[in-house]
């Protein structure tokens, strides 16, 4: 899976900027993800139960949905990658880090 960079503030996994063309050539399956951005995303939720903040959360949810449903395009749900340009890239850091990513 791959998260774009933009600081968490601006950015997006669509194909005019970050499309999937290399991979193409290589046996691999392709996800690219979008998540809230700026202070709807990246604003601490303050929650005790769960705390965080919506944008990785909403990664979260893309790394559970490829486990539940990437076998069925060809993937492994047991051999992710997960992979990113600047912030992106931290993203996956704290990933992990994260026991909510386990």
């Amino acid at each position: 899976v791959f998260f774009h960079g933009g600081g968490w503030q601006c950015g997006s996994g669509n194909r005019m900027f970050y499309g999937p063309d290399f991979l193409l050539d290589h046996d691999v399956v392709y996800v690219g993800a979008n998540f809230r951005l700026g202070p709807l995303g990246f604003l601490s939720t303050e929650q005790e139960d769960c705390p965080g903040n919506n944008g990785l959360k909403d990664q979260n949810l893309v790394l559970r949905w490829i486990r539940d449903n990437i076998a069925a395009f060809g993937g492994d749900p047991d051999s992710v990658t997960i992979f990113g340009e600047s912030a992106g890239g931290a993203s996956g850091t704290y990933h992990m880090m994260s026991p909510m990513s386990k």
